[in-house]
């Protein structure tokens, strides 16, 4: 019989008796970077992450980072076993999955089960027990194609009309996508400068977008340009053009003043996540404590063993 395994939510899961955290936990010697959007730690520590998300967050700059990728056999570190699988959310997101203590843990802060704009599609690995680091989407999203032709109709609408259009994102897995959807339109992109390093970056043997943005600053009628949602107040567009604004991202952070708005990157809703959960086979689910009531009263009602945790409390798997 497998021993029991501790974890614990500081701002983040991380699993006692490892050096291994997730998300904003402070403890953790080793953090696990799981997707883009997600912030590099202040103090100097280890991170795990993909290629493709060291390379975007420029992660080896300031810490030791171990870097894996899909498709590889699991690595040992230490006590600890572990190995990638694509989450469906780009290629930098990934659902990690560990073996420790004769038990197998995964960890996926996010999960997207329709065919991705870019990067691989989902890969759902078997596990005794899942730690669900996200809130589902509410309502149900686009999928990407479905997405990606509502933003496409309306640049093409929008450049009809004589006006360029920008795309605000809330996320950058938002941006992503949104350049992924762009690329072979036609339409000459323009980025943010951040956007812009961030894809001169990453590997080039990856589906590469640097090839096809070009910074903002080089705008002309023909463009189509992206940013981040935070650069909405601060950067200025040529003033002698029209523009036509939208917001790209998850409704959850949609600030609801642009002219039109696309629920791009976002992760599945509580249908989705069930059926996610339900092709894991895993016995013990574990919610973040953010996590809305709803969404742990319809996993329950569907027979699965979840529990959310209060802050900060001591989960002991296998639940019983």
């Amino acid at each position: 019989m497998a021993a029991r395994t501790n974890i614990i939510y500081e701002r983040g899961f991380r699993l006692l008796q490892t050096p291994l955290g997730f998300g904003n936990n402070r403890e953790a010697r080793l953090v696990y970077l799981s997707h883009i959007d997600q912030r590099l730690p202040y103090t100097p520590r280890r991170l795990l992450a993909t290629t493709f998300a060291a390379s975007a967050l420029k992660a080896s700059k300031r810490h030791d980072t171990l870097r894996l990728d899909f498709n590889r056999p699991a690595i040992r570190l230490g006590k600890l076993e572990l190995q990638l699988f694509p989450s469906g959310m780009g290629p930098g997101s990934a659902i990690l999955l560990i073996g420790f203590r004769g038990q197998k843990i995964a960890y996926c802060s996010g999960i997207r089960l329709a065919a991705p704009l870019l990067g691989p599609h989902i890969d759902i690995p078997k596990c005794d027990s899942i730690i669900v680091d996200f809130v589902p989407a509410q309502p149900k999203p686009d999928a990407p194609q479905v997405a990606k032709k509502k933003l496409v109709d309306w640049i093409s609408k929008t450049k009809g009309k004589g006006y360029i259009p920008v795309v605000y994102c809330g996320t950058l897995t938002a941006a992503q996508d949104v350049c992924a959807a762009l690329r072979n339109s036609g339409n000459s992109l323009r980025a943010a400068r951040y956007l812009f390093e961030m894809y001169r970056r990453v590997d080039p043997n990856w589906e590469v977008l640097s090839k096809s943005v070009l910074l903002s600053k080089y705008v002309s009628e023909d463009s189509v340009i992206v940013q981040k949602l935070v650069s909405f107040q601060k950067h200025r567009l040529p003033e002698h053009l029209k523009y036509r604004c939208a917001y790209a991202g998850p409704k959850s952070i949609d600030p609801g003043h642009f002219d039109t708005s696309f629920r791009i990157g976002e992760t599945e809703d509580r249908t989705g996540l069930f059926t996610f959960l339900k092709k894991t086979e895993a016995q013990n689910v574990v919610l973040q404590p953010q996590c809305d009531r709803q969404t742990l009263a319809y996993l329950q009602k569907k027979g699965l063993n979840v529990v959310r945790p209060a802050l900060p409390e001591q989960i002991r798997l296998p639940l019983l």
